[in-house]
Formats: C-alpha cells, sequence, structure tokens
C-alpha cells in the first residue's frame, strides 16, 4: 500500500532561525516545532510517524498527540489556548531514512475516538544542517489522513 505523505520543509534563515515557505520559523538546534490538527479524524487505530527526507535536513524529531476536548482550533493561537488531552508520544522509535547525527525517528500507534487531533512534531536538535526536513504520515485503519498546519512555535509555546 502507498501512502501519500505530508512533507514539511523549514529552510533556516541565519543563525535565529529558519523560515518555512509560509513565512513560520523554526530554530533547528533548539526545541521548537509544528502543530498539525485533524478535525474530525475517523475513529480507529492510528498510526503517526515522522520521517527525515535529507541527509543535509536530518535532525532529531519527536511527536506527542493530544486529543481536543470542544471545537477543533483553526490557528496555531488557539490551539494553544484549547482544552486538551494529552494521549501519548514517540521518540527514538526507527531508525530515520536520513539519520541525523544522533537519535532516531518516532513512530506512535494509538487510537483515535473520532475528537479532534493535534499533532506536535518537535525540534530536539541534532540537526545536519540549518535546515529540517520531515515528512508526516498519518493512518487510520490503513487509511490516509491528511493533517492541516496551524504553524510553527519558537522555544517557550505551550507546546515546547
Amino acid at each position: 500500500m502507498s501512502a501519500i505523505r505530508v512533507v514539511a520543509m523549514l529552510l533556516c534563515a541565519g543563525i535565529m532561525g529558519c523560515s518555512s515557505s509560509d513565512g513560520a520559523s523554526f530554530a533547528c538546534p533548539e526545541a521548537a516545532g509544528d502543530l498539525w490538527v485533524i478535525e474530525s479524524p475517523p475513529p480507529g487505530s492510528a498510526r503517526i510517524l515522522v520521517d527525515t527526507v535529507s541527509r543535509v535536513t536530518a535532525f532529531d524529531p519527536a511527536l506527542e498527540v493530544y486529543e481536543v476536548v470542544g471545537p477543533a482550533p483553526r490557528s496555531l493561537g488557539a490551539a494553544e489556548a484549547a482544552s486538551v488531552d494529552f494521549i501519548d508520544s514517540a521518540d527514538d522509535t526507527f531508525e530515520c531514512t536520513f539519520p541525523p547525527p544522533e537519535f532516531e525517528c518516532p513512530l506512535l500507534e494509538t487510537t483515535f475516538s473520532g475528537a479532534p487531533v493535534l499533532i506536535n512534531v518537535e525540534s530536539l536538535g541534532s540537526c545536519a544542517g540549518r535546515t529540517a526536513s520531515y515528512e508526516l504520515e498519518v493512518l487510520v485503519d490503513g487509511r490516509v489522513v491528511i493533517p492541516t498546519r496551524l504553524g510553527t512555535y519558537a522555544d517557550g509555546s505551550e507546546f515546547d
């Protein structure tokens, strides 16, 4: 079975951080990341993974998943203010396609209830360069589910 992958490419814009193609910033070596939402996932068994896409853009990713209590947030600010229940997290689960200088990539298997879900893809550092690129794959009962990227947050966020 082939899966469509959501690719987020984050390009650094100097020593203070990176800019993605939509203007978000991401400080590669520091704790920062992207927040994604699935507004109405089908209930069922979920498999979520983050993998690196290039040797020169490899980094150490981690993954956290939250169930939203109430309506799905439609912005990064709304997500940080939302009431959420922690579902699970993953780190160093499998060897990345393009391994970072240290550590591995996360894979998480859990169950979705059908409530909105937030997915936090975080950089734990160990960057090969000043650009962090990754693929986020979400499958529910073997079917591809495409999350929506709410934005990139910096160190000190609610999700950091």
